[in-house]
């Protein structure tokens, strides 16, 4: 049959009268010889094209009396899914946001998502780029994706949470501690290569007071309060915090790469900020602490920074 030869399928219905259609379409086909399966198949396509939305589609997904049409379910599933890859390739699916996107993924059927996983896994890095005001249900689909590993792999996971990590939207931003804090990933968060968990955490430390120096100018003391702030809050984290080797590195880099220069009397005067701070980022702290002040000239230490200063910051 050719689809050209093909009339009354030129507009889009509404949900009644297209369910009327396929009704009395499948009727007719009943009992069809197998051998214009081919056909049949061609008409059922433009049915899809047409129906007023992807859920009439899936519909017809779960419905049984088109089992004839294909020889096996594989052959069934390939079916809906090449329309649906045709479908999200048009103007109107491209032009989508990318929570609209994720939102759409987990409506088609679950036989089905496994086979566009490459959907997911494209989606979730341009969401994370997007200064799209997040919905709850949004943050519900990335921790789920991420988190159920259902779909992606564990280094399309590990892609996902870097893209997290250099987000500039803040809501975004905190999504990956709320990831880390989930049991589901604590295996492969611990089977994970230091140095690729430094990379991710670090970045997301910048990021932070990059965000935070673009909304306010901040001090001396209040930029080595914040890197530390974020450093604590990624080192709370139920994956992390007992990561001592993770904190040290995190702290190493982002002195060096943020803090590199900076007077001692600011690097002290931030230690009201650092009482707050778990075991493992006070450490580092101190560590900060010694290296500045050994790189301090006596003469300027007695000038500068009082010894009460001192003594307090000697306490943590």
């Amino acid at each position: 049959m050719d689809k050209k030869n093909v009339r009354g399928l030129n507009c889009k219905y509404d949900i009644k009268e297209y369910k009327k259609m396929v009704h009395t379409l499948l009727s007719q086909m009943e009992g069809v010889n197998v051998d214009n399966q081919g056909a049949y198949k061609d008409m059922l396509y433009m049915v899809f094209e047409h129906a007023p939305n992807l859920g009439a589609v899936w519909e017809l997904f779960k419905n049984v009396d088109l089992g004839w049409l294909f020889t096996t379910e594989n052959e069934r599933v390939n079916f809906f899914v090449k329309f649906y890859q045709d479908t999200v390739r048009g103007t109107n699916a491209q032009n989508e946001s990318s929570g609209a996107k994720l939102i759409e993924f987990y409506k088609i059927p679950e036989k089905m998502r496994g086979r566009m996983r490459s959907l997911l896994f494209s989606t979730l890095p341009e969401y994370a780029k997007t200064d799209e005001e997040p919905s709850s249900e949004h943050v519900h689909i990335i921790v789920k994706s991420v988190i159920s590993k259902r779909y992606l792999s564990v280094h399309e996971v590990l892609d996902v949470l870097t893209e997290l990590s250099e987000a500039k939207s803040l809501s975004r931003q905190c999504l990956l501690p709320d990831i880390l804090n989930s049991e589901c990933l604590e295996k492969d968060w611990r089977e994970t290569p230091l140095s690729r968990k430094v990379d991710i955490c670090k970045l997301w430390v910048i990021t932070r007071l990059d965000s935070k120096s673009r909304v306010s100018s901040l001090s001396a003391i209040e930029k080595i309060a914040t890197v530390y702030e974020a450093i604590n809050e990624i080192m709370q984290c139920s994956l992390n915090i007992t990561n001592t080797y993770l904190a040290q590195e995190i702290s190493t880099y982002v002195v060096e790469k943020k803090l590199e220069g900076a007077k001692a009397i600011s690097v002290l005067g931030a230690f009201a900020s650092i009482e707050k701070c778990v075991a493992v980022v006070q450490n580092c702290y101190k560590s900060h602490v010694c290296k500045t002040l050994e790189q301090t000239p006596e003469m300027e230490k007695k000038l500068m920074i009082p010894n009460a200063i001192l003594n307090e910051c000697s306490k943590i």
